[in-house]
This record gives C-alpha cells, structure tokens and sequence, in this order.
C-alpha cells in the first residue's frame, strides 16, 4: 500500500531569425519531466530469498524510481540553395537529464538466480550531445535524391546504481552495481546512423502510366560493449501508376546482407562450452504491392 504524487512546471522558448527568403536560424531552449512510478516486480521479494543482500538492496533502490527531469538546447539552420532546388537543414543539439529513466535487467546470477526481468533504472546525471544533417536536391524533373545523418553521443555523467553484468569485469561476481560517471557511454545504441534516397519518376510516352523507382540504403555505426557491430541494408522498388491503379515491385535487403545483432559469452558451468548469442538481420525479401483507389480522391 503505497502511492506517490508529484507535479513539475515545463516552459519553452524558441527564437527565429529569418535572414533571407532561403535562409532561416534558430535556437531553442526547453525543459522536459516524466512522472516517477514503480517496478512492482521488486515488491516484497525479500520476504522470498532471505539472506540474500543483493534482492533486499533492490527492494530498497528499485521499488519507487523517481521523476525524470531534463534542460534541451538547440540551434539550427533551415535553408534552401540552387534556385530552391538544393534542400539543406543542420541542428546542433545538447541535453542534460536529471534520472534519467533507463531500461536495464539485473543479472539472474548476482540476484541468486532470480530473474526480475527489466526494471526502470534511473540515472542519476545524463546528457546526450549531437548534429543532426538533412539534405534533399531535386536533380532534375525525374531524378530526386536525399541524404540523411545524425551523431548523438549519449554519456552518463553519474550512475550510482548501473547493474553489472555477465560481461563487466569485476572484482566479485556477487557485486550488483558497476556505477558509471565521468562521461562513461550510457548504452550500446549507435553513436551514428544514416539514409540516402534516390527516386526516380517519369510518365511513360504514348501511354496514361508513369514509371517510378525507389532505392534507399540505411546504415548504423558500431555500437559499444560486446554488440560491436555496423549495420547497413539496401532496399528497393520498381513500379507503375495507372489511373486508380499502382503496382510496385519491392526487394527489402536486396543485396542479401549477412549480419548479426549480438553478442559472445563464456560459460562457467561445468561441461558446457562458451557459446554465441546473435540473431540475424532479415534476409533478402522480395514482394509485390498493388493498389486500387476508391473515390474521387
């Protein structure tokens, strides 16, 4: 029987400078909140494993997680280039959070085997830093291409109560907490992340069809801790518009990329060899869309 009540006040100040028809700036300044709550999952399990320090300290730190606050600034430029032809936005950005409420699992073996599954582990300091680039050109009636890409560098300046796991190097598997501070890198999502686009589109001559094509290709940078890897995919369509009528071609991974999300671990049981978690991205698709449109739309 418990229960929590808290309020917070947010503002927003944005300020803009239009220094010509093509070209704007700006910057911004913002304050963020996200209630507090509970992890239910840790309620009274101490009464379940007595003895065990690690399960009463996460019925103590983890039962109630605190309200998550945070400051963000931004500055930026909006424009146009080549005769309006040539796209080009850029931002900078930079936050800082105050509890950050993170997503974390503690390890089974720490905890006497026992799995809460994922908790709401808050941060206690926080700021994520980045650019973020966006660029679009329309080459020509036909041809139009885009380019995106963004770095965000999320660090965690204090985290008293960072779960160690099977792959942090500590003194005593027993202990529970590997805190972080310092600038230590909050996660393993990629710092760096991409998409180029090109389309094409074009009336076929003597006929009411037009011809469209789309090719897109994604890619990540490595991620931190043992999931180090990049990821990159190309995708595909090829199709005609008739009338109500559009049938598209389409290939997702089209060059059949062979790569794995994941990660290795050692096995300290006796018998069992170390072992390999991962799991492949999807493979090569390949699929045909039709559409017919009702109405006068």
């Amino acid at each position: 029987q418990d229960e929590v009540s808290d309020g917070n006040t947010s503002f927003s100040f944005k300020s803009r400078y239009q220094y010509d028809d093509n070209r704007m700036f700006y910057a911004s300044w913002d304050t963020a909140y996200k209630s507090g709550g509970y992890n239910p999952q840790v309620a009274n399990i101490s009464d379940f494993f007595v003895g065990n320090e690690n399960i009463a300290t996460l019925e103590e730190d983890f039962l109630l997680y605190p309200a998550e606050e945070s400051t963000a600034y931004e500055i930026g430029m909006k424009s146009l280039w080549l005769e309006a032809k040539l796209l080009a936005n850029l931002a900078v950005f930079y936050q800082d959070f105050d509890n950050f409420q993170n997503f974390q699992s503690a390890d089974p073996d720490r905890i006497g085997g026992f799995s809460l599954g994922v908790l709401i582990n808050s941060a206690d300091k926080v700021n994520t830093q980045g650019v973020e680039l966006e660029l679009s050109w329309e080459i020509s009636e036909e041809w139009m291409a885009s380019f995106f890409s963004s770095y965000a560098n999320a660090t965690a300046q204090q985290w008293s109560t960072n779960f160690c796991q099977d792959r942090d190097i500590t003194g005593d598997p027993r202990q529970l907490y590997c805190p972080l501070d310092g600038g230590d890198r909050l996660n393993d999502d990629p710092r760096w992340t991409s998409s180029t686009q090109l389309a094409y589109r074009r009336p076929l001559a003597g006929t009411n069809m037009t011809l469209f094509s789309h090719l897109s290709y994604a890619s990540s940078g490595e991620r931190g801790g043992d999931d180090d890897y990049s990821l990159g995919t190309l995708d595909m369509n090829i199709g005609v518009d008739v009338e109500r009528w559009s049938l598209k071609l389409w290939s997702k991974n089209l060059l059949d990329a062979k790569q794995y999300t994941g990660f290795g671990n050692e096995s300290e049981a006796q018998g069992v060899d170390d072992f390999f978690l991962g799991n492949n991205i999807p493979p090569r698709s390949l699929g045909v869309t039709a559409i017919y449109t009702f109405g006068n739309g």
